[in-house]
């Protein structure tokens, strides 16, 4: 059955009338072929198949224009023939209609459907090139066919930016417009976005509005070239139906950026205030005009169109006033508007074939964008002048501020000149009473130091107590916060020697008023309360620092730490208590550390928290070791970290069993090769001897 219809197709092709056939021949590369087209609108055919219109004795009518502006189902026909001696290979389009389906010979002279349409989506869509609705066909040597295309319209087509009629084109004809097109839009978008992105730079480093106008300008264009290429159509509609639409808000917009770039360009404001108060109109207008879009397509492309041929003419009267007042850079800004135009008129007149579909290759959007580059080109010209004036302002500037600068710095070195006789007299004034009250304050201390040394025990007194000792102490400031302490209380019953190392709150001037105050009560606890066990003496120290210092009635928390021990000679015993501090001892080459109480002296302590008392029999030679934490405390070393108290204990170590006198001299010198460079934090008392039993 297909294959009759088929028979009976070409019968009727070979029937044509000659003067309504198309014939295509070398000579042809893109034809128009609106007026060698027929239609029928008999409705009865709206929803039938192309078999069934091959079989259906049709009335056609001539093809006209208007009938894209109507709504319903129509099917045309092109009779067409191919004179050449080689197969042609075509392809037929337009830019109209909503779904479009065309029944065309494959290359075996089959007929086969295929789709287009601006409704349609690209997906079922044999040749997508939006915005326009193409099909390939081919056609052998010497034959005739009919081209049938069945055409839907849903609504009225409106506006369109680059109408297409029908037309037939040789596939390389197709080929090199889409060609010229893609290799001239990947140049204008390269082009234009570097100018761009130069422009932005200066609008940012400049902070200058024109420059950020002429951005706004390109980054329009850029849009407006990139939807006309149908790019909105691919990534956002899926379809072309709203291409021109979307080409005619963008291009509105495009507008408003161009007037306002030109505003500020030109200075119109202060070069032709008439001018600028008229264009600033129709750009707080132009809101109004994109709203009507929506409401009135056709009015609003009929408004907006004048408006645009309106605005570039004026435009160009302007920038030809501009250039007549004296304003040079003008001279750029209006060759660039005329290079524009050019290239819009060329490209117009190709659209509707004035002039040939291609020149030198080129197509009319090709010559669009050549105007266009042209004209931001010499735009960029007009820019670089407002720069080179922008530049020179700012150089001026800088010399006038350097001019003010120098000026502001001679006169304050005058007044500084004047000033530092005054200033000399009055320092050297002021030094010599701070020279003398500073010689007062150090001569106060260094007294105070005497003093405190006159209260600490003197060799004589621990040599007749402890045959072999040693004392290391190493005040950090002229008075000392630490401080040891030695009493002797013999009689006919008892003979008991203590010592005592002692680390008190702070150091300097506040460390050596709290040592007196502990010194005066360790010694008051001795004599006046007879008290002689070294826990109850700690007890007896906390009592006396808390009354003396009236802790119970403010915040003060000063006190002390303390290593305490006696020597009951009559008993060969060594009692031992501590508050914070350790007592350190060798026997038989074994250190035995028995660690003080966690309880400082003074501050807010616990009434009924006691201290704790230790007792070590003496019954061979031992050394023993007393000390405050200013030695291992001591930041240095290679990576200023602390010496640490096991570090202390190893030196305790190595030197216990050496003569007390070279175990001082390790000790000074392990403590300054630790410290270096560094500050001293703390004072520092170290205090070691030896004990033996006593014959009693």
């Amino acid at each position: 059955m297909k294959r009759l219809v088929y028979c009976i197709f070409l019968l009727l092709s070979l029937s044509i009338n000659a003067q309504n056939q198309f014939y295509f021949d070398e000579t042809v590369s893109q034809k128009s072929v609106e007026k060698n087209l027929f239609y029928t609108d008999d409705s009865t055919f709206s929803k039938v198949n192309v078999f069934t219109v091959l079989e259906s004795n049709i009335k056609w009518k001539p093809y006209y224009k208007d009938l894209i502006k109507e709504e319903g189902t129509f099917w045309l026909k092109l009779p067409i023939t191919n004179k050449m001696m080689t197969t042609a290979h075509l392809v037929i389009g337009n830019s109209n209609f909503d779904f479009v389906d065309y029944y065309v010979p494959d290359i075996n002279g089959h007929l086969i459907k295929k789709r287009a349409g601006l409704k349609r989506d690209f997906e079922n869509i044999d040749l997508v090139t939006s915005p326009y609705n193409y099909a390939d066909f081919y056609i052998g040597p010497n034959q005739s066919h009919d081209i049938f295309i069945k055409v839907r319209n849903t609504s009225p087509n409106g506006f369109q930016y680059a109408p297409l009629e029908f037309s037939v084109s040789t596939w390389e004809n197709f080929e090199q417009v889409k060609s010229s097109r893609n290799a001239y839009s990947l140049i204008f978008f390269g082009a234009i976005i570097i100018m761009t992105l130069y422009n932005l730079t200066l609008f940012f480093l400049l902070k200058d509005k024109t420059f950020g106008y002429y951005v706004f300008n390109n980054i329009t264009l850029i849009v407006f070239v990139g939807a006309q290429l149908g790019g909105l159509n691919y990534f956002y509609f899926q379809n072309s139906y709203y291409h021109d639409t979307v080409l005619l808000v963008i291009g509105n917009i495009q507008l408003v950026a161009y007037l306002l770039f030109t505003v500020h360009v030109l200075n119109l404001k202060d070069a032709l205030p008439a001018a600028n108060q008229l264009i600033r109109k129709i750009i707080i207008g132009y809101p109004f005009l994109l709203l009507l879009i929506f409401v009135s397509e056709e009015l609003a492309v009929s408004l907006g169109g004048l408006v645009a041929v309106f605005c570039y003419n004026y435009i160009l009267y302007v920038s030809w006033k501009v250039l007549k007042s004296g304003f040079k850079p003008a001279k750029y800004f209006l060759i660039a508007n005329l290079f524009y135009y050019v290239g819009v008129s060329v490209s117009m007149m190709q659209i509707f074939g004035v002039l040939p579909n291609l020149i030198w290759g080129l197509s009319a959007m090709s010559f669009v964008e050549i105007g266009t580059l042209f004209q931001l080109f010499l735009f960029s010209l007009t820019l670089g002048n407002r720069f080179n004036k922008i530049k020179e302002a700012l150089a001026n500037e800088l010399l006038e501020k350097e001019r003010i600068k120098r000026e502001e710095e001679k006169n304050r070195s005058m007044l500084i000149e004047e000033q530092n006789v005054k200033l000399e007299s009055e320092v050297k004034k002021r030094t010599a009473e701070l020279e003398t009250k500073n010689k007062d304050i150090t001569d106060s201390i260094n007294y105070a130091r005497k003093i405190q040394d006159a209260i600490l025990p003197t060799k004589e007194q621990l040599a007749s107590t402890l045959n072999q000792h040693f004392v290391l102490y190493l005040p950090r400031d002229i008075v000392s916060g630490d401080f040891y302490w030695h009493y002797h209380l013999k009689d006919e019953t008892q003979d008991k020697v203590f010592l005592a190392a002692v680390d008190c709150t702070g150091h300097g001037v506040p460390g050596a008023f709290m040592s007196m105050i502990g010194y005066s009560a360790l010694n008051k606890i001795i004599t006046d309360f007879n008290i002689t066990h070294t826990d109850e003496i700690l007890n007896a120290l906390q009592n006396e620092i808390y009354l003396s210092l009236k802790q119970e009635r403010n915040e003060n928390k000063d006190g002390m730490d303390i290593a305490l021990c006696m020597w009951d000679k009559k008993n060969n015993l060594l009692e031992f208590s501590g508050a914070q501090n350790p007592l350190v001892y060798y026997k038989n080459d074994e250190r035995i550390v028995i660690k003080g109480d966690n309880i400082s002296i003074g501050g807010h302590y616990e009434i009924d928290r006691k201290f704790s008392r230790h007792t070590v029999d003496i019954t061979q030679d031992m050394t023993v070791y007393l000390f405050s934490d200013g030695f291992h405390d001591q930041f240095g070393g290679e990576n200023n970290k602390k010496f640490k108290k096991s570090r202390l204990f190893g030196t305790f170590d190595v030197i216990h069993s050496s003569p007390l006198i070279e175990q001082k001299q390790v000790l000074l010198e392990t403590f300054f090769k630790w410290k270096q460079t560094e500050e001293q934090l703390d004072d520092v008392i170290v205090l070691g001897f030896k004990l033996a039993p006593q014959s009693i």
